[in-house]
């Protein structure tokens, strides 16, 4: 039979060894639980970092390709003015068959030109040159051929409107889609 003192001294020792126990698995849990923390904050930490990294590359690039993007505003602009000034022509023509007294018509050219700021032959080239010479990409570069090609072809025509608008205008999206692609590709 276990003596009163004896089982006294063993139901101290099983507190004393469960606390004991206690103690180790929380801290064991506390650690794991800390380490696991840790770990998440650092790969947040570097998520973080390289989509800073990529945003800060792409603004680079977009900085970088702004000669681009301005010859191929100047393009569309070139593109989509002549066809405004097309349409500018031919209701002047018909105005000035109704009546007499109108300006004539390379007067009034000059003017409209002006006044939808339709640019001109220089323009275009400036803008071409600025942007061919940094180009990133040969498929860019090509592309930037293309588009210059098509819009002075279309400056340059003497018939085929629709075909030579319509050439310009697919050249200069192709561009634009090259572009966009080589800017978001980071």
């Amino acid at each position: 039979m276990v003596e009163l003192w004896q089982a006294i001294l063993l139901s101290l020792a099983a507190v004393v060894v469960g606390g004991i126990m206690t103690l180790a698995v929380s801290y064991a849990t506390h650690c794991w639980t800390t380490e696991a923390a840790r770990k998440a904050e650092e790969r947040q930490a570097a998520y973080k970092v390289k989509e800073e990294e990529r945003q800060y590359i792409r603004q680079h690039r977009r900085e970088r390709m702004k000669p681009v993007l301005d010859f191929l505003d100047v393009a569309k602009r070139c593109a989509g003015g002549e066809a405004v000034i097309d349409v500018i022509r031919h209701a002047h023509d018909k105005a000035s068959a109704a009546q007499t007294g109108l300006m004539p018509w390379e007067e009034f050219e000059t003017v409209a030109r002006r006044e939808w700021s339709v640019p001109d032959i220089s323009e275009l080239l400036r803008a071409f040159w600025g942007a061919f010479l940094i180009t990133p990409t040969p498929q860019v570069e090509a592309a930037l051929l293309q588009a210059f090609a098509a819009v002075l072809e279309q400056q340059q025509r003497a018939s085929g409107q629709e075909l030579s608008e319509k050439k310009a205008g697919d050249a200069i999206k192709s561009a634009e889609r090259l572009v966009e692609r080589y800017l978001a590709e980071v």
